[in-house]
């Protein structure tokens, strides 16, 4: 293109001309009519980059920036590829996407591009099970009942409502109940009989779940732990261990004692249990000890001379090392000895000048409750001091007048009650 299109004389001039004119007329002001001038404004793009002298509306500096790195990255990319090692993979993807490599491409035999494993876990999207985080129904288990047995009738009695259900009545059986025991978690009582036999009872169905027999002699104790097993003292001196979960329930025999057992109870972290007998004993076992029949005790006490009914185990209330346990002996006794369960020595022994049927412990307010028969039967209240010699102070005293001696005691789960049996009544005191 031209700023002046010339005057042509003839077609023999136009070769001539266009030989002439090689280059675009110049819009200098000194330009010469038919002269070429030298040079022009309009050199070569790529060479001056002139675009950047006006407002660089296409950045040619950048595009030359850019080719240079694309540059550089194909030169690493291949150099990579070249030097991979056999068996590396790159760019892994799911099975049976990958295409395959065309024939002699360098990466045919090992793979390096187009290599596929299976799918990573990551990779996977996992469904999640819908879980409904509300129960549908709750049933509740009862909680501060009272379990009693009066003749061959047994009764629970709420202390929260102050209701009284008979659950079972066993008047068709020749056996009376002779023990009673709530399992840990409150819903299963067990019963034992004047014959040997025992039966578990369901306090919200109240039916019999099972029977089990024993070899007919009375039973006298029982005590569960919190995964459903029972242990049951005897008459004939034996302790019987059943798993009630289990078909066959029998676990072990205990038969350490050569006449009835008296009281039996396990320790707060089920780690020992502690065993009374009419023969002035007292035994310990440790819960390793329940699987093997005729395991020996782990320890034997026989500082008592008379038949060992009351145990109980001592709460943390500052009176002395852990694992202490306290058992109460009978009418010529009239002592409660307390153990150290940690090396089995004895820790101190208090007189009560009575016969002892059972003790408690009110861990809030720092005392003990004993049940007492002749000379001086009733309840007492014992207030533990500490730093004290005297370890235990008798505060309260109540008598149970035209009862007699407490057969038995018993303490609610919140320990604000304690229920005393006696022959004829039975009586609910407030300890809260």
């Amino acid at each position: 293109m031209t700023s002046r299109t010339p005057d042509w004389k003839g077609g023999a001039n136009v070769l001539s001309a266009v030989h002439k004119i090689s280059t675009t007329p110049s819009r200098n002001p000194n330009y010469i009519k038919g002269k070429v001038n030298e040079g022009d404004r309009y050199d070569d793009e790529n060479a001056t980059c002139l675009d950047t002298s006006m407002s660089c509306p296409t950045s040619p500096a950048t595009k030359l920036e850019q080719k240079a790195k694309r540059q550089m990255m194909r030169v690493k990319s291949d150099n990579n590829l070249d030097n991979g090692i056999e068996g590396d993979r790159f760019f892994v993807f799911r099975k049976g996407l990958a295409p395959i490599a065309r024939f002699g491409h360098r990466a045919q035999q090992t793979n390096v591009l187009f290599h596929c494993i299976q799918p990573s876990s990551t990779c996977i999207k996992r469904s999640r099970r819908y879980i409904v985080k509300e129960p549908e129904r709750m049933l509740d288990a009862p909680t501060n009942v009272v379990a009693v047995t009066l003749g061959n009738k047994i009764f629970q009695w709420n202390a929260a409502t102050g209701a009284v259900d008979e659950l079972k009545d066993f008047e068709n059986l020749e056996a009376n109940p002779t023990v009673a025991k709530w399992s840990k978690e409150g819903q299963y009582i067990a019963i034992g009989f004047s014959d040997g036999t025992l039966k578990l009872i369901d306090s919200i169905s109240k039916n019999v779940l099972r029977t089990i027999r024993t070899e007919g002699m009375r039973l006298a104790c029982a005590c569960w732990t919190g995964k459903g097993e029972l242990s049951c003292g005897s008459r004939n001196g034996k302790i019987y261990h059943h798993d009630v979960r289990m078909p066959k329930s029998l676990i072990s025999v205990f038969s350490s004692h050569s006449s009835e057992v008296c009281g039996l109870k396990w320790s707060p972290d089920e780690n020992f249990l502690t065993s009374g007998g009419s023969d002035c004993l007292v035994h310990v076992w440790e819960k390793t000890q329940l699987s093997n029949f005729n395991a020996p005790p782990l320890y034997r006490f026989d500082d008592h001379i008379a038949a060992v009914k009351a145990i109980e185990y001592v709460p943390q209330i500052g009176l002395g090392p852990s694992n202490l346990v306290a058992t109460g002996g009978g009418t010529r006794d009239h002592t409660i000895r307390f153990w150290d369960l940690n090396d089995g020595s004895p820790y101190f022994t208090l007189d009560t000048q009575s016969q002892i049927t059972g003790i408690l412990f009110n861990k809030l307010h720092s005392e003990m409750i004993t049940g007492h028969g002749a000379p001086k039967a009733g309840v007492r209240v014992w207030h533990h001091e500490p730093n004290k010699i005297k370890k235990f102070e008798p505060t309260a005293e109540l008598n149970n007048g035209q009862g007699g001696r407490a057969l038995s005691l018993c303490q609610s789960p919140c320990g604000e009650y304690v229920m005393t049996a006696s022959q004829v009544q039975v009586k609910l005191i407030p300890f809260s």
